[in-house]
């Protein structure tokens, strides 16, 4: 069995595996952006990033990683192939798993506290001291969004 500190054997990309794994990215972001406002975002021409959204052509490296000030999770199926994956270096910037085991560990406590069907003062007490901190990360995650949204 394999150490998981242990990097698998690196594939060698090829020209068409950078197409196929970057174009989905692509078409996941056209969604809710036209080509044209992502084309602008990036620095490249719509032409160039249409025919990199249908795996006809290739992004270039500097745009490539232009698309992660777009979308952080950009180029996750590109280093998927090499068994890797990015990370922000600021956890407290994205929705990671210690905010969400936060979220988790504050609805468990109130509804623990409201088994007997109320929560009293003290009860109350323990909750709005849990929740401060969530509540912070939360509306941080809420504007960081916000603020990407409106770019």
């Amino acid at each position: 069995m394999l150490s998981r500190l242990v990097r698998p054997e690196d594939r060698l990309l090829t020209e068409e595996d950078y197409r196929r794994l970057t174009g989905p990215a692509i078409r996941r972001m056209t969604v809710d952006l036209q080509l044209a406002r992502l084309a602008l975002m990036v620095g490249a021409d719509e032409k160039t990033l249409r025919q990199a959204r249908e795996e006809r052509a290739s992004l270039s490296g500097a745009k490539l990683f232009n698309l992660l000030a777009v979308d952080p999770t950009a180029l996750d199926g590109l280093l998927q192939h090499f068994g890797l994956r990015a990370v922000p270096i600021d956890p407290a910037e994205g929705c990671d798993a210690e905010m969400l085991a936060e979220v988790a560990a504050l609805t468990s406590e109130a509804a623990t506290a409201m088994a007997d069907g109320r929560i009293d003062h003290i009860e109350r007490g323990r909750i709005v001291k849990r929740a401060r901190p969530v509540v912070q990360r939360l509306t941080a995650e809420i504007a960081r969004h916000d603020r990407e949204q409106a770019a």
